[in-house]
């Protein structure tokens, strides 16, 4: 092999490595980062209803009082104090976790202690709060033990989920919160 046979032997090598090295680092899956809050919209359906934002209430947590509003773009669970729920935040948490959207156990009342307790139960990521004043649950009319409140980035509410089944799939609805 000749010396000028050689050179051109190394440039393809080293031209076929890089090449194989860029195909790996565009498919390899990387996490993405969680969807940002965008600018709150300014919609003309009253808050607390389908297409309005969600009300204006503070909501008390681990790190304090928290708006209900910074809660976006999220899927909010609004639960009833004492209620077999785990089987459902379990759920919900595994279906936002591929698009890092956040998750958020709210109940009404001054303690966030259960809804703290289920988010940590969760088997993922999610944060309790207490709505001391019940305002998301009467807004929203939780009838039963566990609802589901998706907001948008915007603040906007896309939807409600009335009942928590084991055959609920969210992914359609989730993914035009990330839209």
């Amino acid at each position: 092999m000749t010396e000028r046979s050689r050179a051109w032997l190394a440039v393809v090598v080293v031209l076929g490595v890089a090449v194989a090295a860029l195909v790996f680092l565009r498919t390899s899956p990387t996490p993405s980062a969680r969807p940002l809050p965008g600018p709150l919209a300014s919609p003309v359906v009253t808050p607390g209803a389908v297409g309005g934002l969600l009300p204006d209430v503070p909501l008390r947590g681990r790190l304090g009082v928290t708006p209900a509003r910074r809660l976006r773009p999220a899927v909010v669970m609004l639960v009833r104090t004492g209620c077999d729920c785990v089987a459902a935040i379990r759920q919900v948490v595994a279906e936002t976790a591929p698009l890092r959207l956040a998750t958020y156990v709210v109940e009404a009342g001054a303690s966030f202690a259960f809804a703290a307790s289920l988010a940590a139960q969760s088997g993922g990521e999610a944060g309790g709060f207490a709505d001391p004043e019940g305002a998301l649950a009467a807004a929203y009319r939780l009838r039963t033990d566990a609802a589901l409140v998706l907001v948008r980035s915007d603040g906007v509410v896309h939807s409600v989920v009335a009942a928590i089944a084991p055959s609920l799939r969210l992914a359609p609805a989730l993914r035009a919160l990330v839209a």
